[in-house]
């Protein structure tokens, strides 16, 4: 249950990446204009499996050479 409410979390933060829709106001940009048309989904998903495995990593402290 913990783990879905984080993953979910997780979603809706990335998801306010960009400018609003409504009212044309950045958020989440910190003042970054790359981040003004939000976050590509490939780059991200490529990002997300990296820091999954290198989470994996740091927990069993197992490096690979």
């Amino acid at each position: 249950m913990i783990k879905g409410l984080m993953a979910a979390l997780l979603g809706i933060l990335l998801s306010l990446v960009g400018l609003d829709d409504v009212f044309g106001s950045q958020r989440l940009t910190f003042g970054n204009y790359n981040l003004m048309d939000s976050i590509s989904f490939i780059p991200l998903l490529i990002g997300l499996l990296r820091f999954q495995k290198l989470w994996n990593f740091i927990v069993r402290k197992r490096f690979p050479i």
